[in-house]
């Protein structure tokens, strides 16, 4: 499990599958809200948690004004934790399928059109 934003970055590079991340808003090197933009920025089909004791109103909407997908509060409820999991990778999956989808339609038209 990495440590801070930067080794996150890295291990996210080398596991292409990874579909949601858990992160707190302090840590070394890059704070989580840092890296919350990077990863909107490089991998915008990626959801990003944080998971933070620092709750008050203006981080919450700091994240989420970022991009994260959902906010939980230290300590950590397991069942809340399991449940945004839960609804966090369904969404993700969603996603993956829509695109998908639209670009099998996408090649029917140009075969189609090829064909023409």
């Amino acid at each position: 499990m990495p440590g801070n934003g930067v080794e996150a970055l890295q291990q996210i590079e080398t596991h292409a599958d990874i579909a949601v991340v858990l992160s707190d808003i302090r840590m070394p090197q890059m704070d989580g809200l840092t890296l919350l933009e990077e990863l909107n920025k490089q991998y915008p089909l990626l959801r990003t948690i944080i998971v933070s004791a620092y709750s008050d109103m203006r981080n919450i909407r700091t994240a989420m004004n970022r991009g994260a997908y959902d906010f939980l509060t230290k300590p950590v409820d397991f069942a809340d934790l399991e449940a945004t999991l839960d609804k966090t990778i369904r969404h993700v999956q969603q996603l993956r399928h829509e695109i998908a989808e639209r670009k099998s339609a996408e090649q029917q038209l140009l075969a189609a059109r090829k064909s023409c």
